[in-house]
């Protein structure tokens, strides 16, 4: 066996960012007759997202984040589409079979219901499932504003409002001024302006369901993750000449991953105390 080459940092890059530009096209194109293949393929893309990051490949995570972005948005078009209420169109897909839960589920769906306008300026402004789950709920909210105050043009003033980042705080002070008379909204936001007028209720309800999606992914990954260290294991076993400095890389990664195992089992010890177990 030949001796084992380092690859190239550049080189890795460019690879990461082909197999994401194939991959996202060939998902694209298959969502609507193999679903479950795109669901497989957003865990891979997350598992490449957290690496990338914490070897700070900046270029990589962002675009490992766009195309799964992109992908779940497609996803929920389709689960839009085939299940409604949990219950499926076509007896034989549901989201059991699709591999999801409902939270994931509703996330999706919520990407999926975005404005295309609306999702690409999310995406361009913050490309995170936090982010845009936050602008969903911003749009419903100021449409319900307009729809309630009977505004003429709602879907053009909703893209106004939209694409300037308007809070639903300054909407509401808008619609009521407008009522008495005064002046038009100032487009101008300040810092010190508080955007955020979720309720407690539904602050809570939304860290509850983007808590269970982190926990859905998080057992997906766990599988991924065990199935890199079997892979990791016989490719160890395989090995019959190694150069002094690939043994000390593969031995400080080695000892990285069991330092942050046993900080991983510290704090599964310190979580068991939390719920009295």
């Amino acid at each position: 066996m030949k001796d084992l080459q380092p690859v190239d940092l550049n080189t890795q890059v460019q690879n990461y960012l082909t197999w994401l530009d194939t991959v996202r096209d060939k998902m694209m194109s298959i969502v609507d007759t193999n679903p479950q293949e795109v669901v497989k393929t957003i865990k891979k893309i997350e598992l490449l997202e957290i690496g990338t990051q914490k070897a700070k490949l900046i270029e990589v995570t962002k675009k490992a984040a766009i195309t799964k972005i992109y992908l779940m948005r497609q996803l929920g078009t389709f689960i839009l589409k085939e299940i409604k209420r949990g219950k499926a169109v076509n007896p034989e897909m549901t989201l059991n079979i699709l591999g999801l839960s409902r939270k994931e589920s509703m996330i999706y769906r919520r990407l999926a219901s975005l404005p295309k306008y609306h999702f690409d300026h999310a995406v361009d402004c913050k490309p995170t499932i936090r982010y845009l789950v936050n602008e969903y709920e911003r749009g419903m909210k100021i449409k319900k504003l307009l729809i309630d105050n009977e505004v003429k043009n709602i879907d053009a003033t909703l893209k106004d409002y939209l694409l300037k980042d308007v809070s639903v705080f300054l909407v509401e002070s808008y619609l009521n001024k407008n009522k008495t008379g005064e002046e038009d909204i100032d487009y101008d936001v300040s810092d010190d302006v508080e955007e955020d007028i979720d309720t407690e209720d539904d602050t809570k309800k939304e860290k509850e369901v983007l808590q269970d999606t982190d926990i859905s992914i998080f057992q997906n990954n766990s599988v991924e993750i065990i199935k890199y260290f079997d892979q990791f294991l016989v490719f160890i076993k395989a090995i019959k000449v190694l150069k002094r400095e690939q043994y000390n890389l593969i031995k400080k990664q080695t000892t990285e991953i069991r330092e942050k195992s046993r900080e991983i089992v510290l704090e599964i010890k310190n979580l068991k105390e939390k719920i009295g177990g």
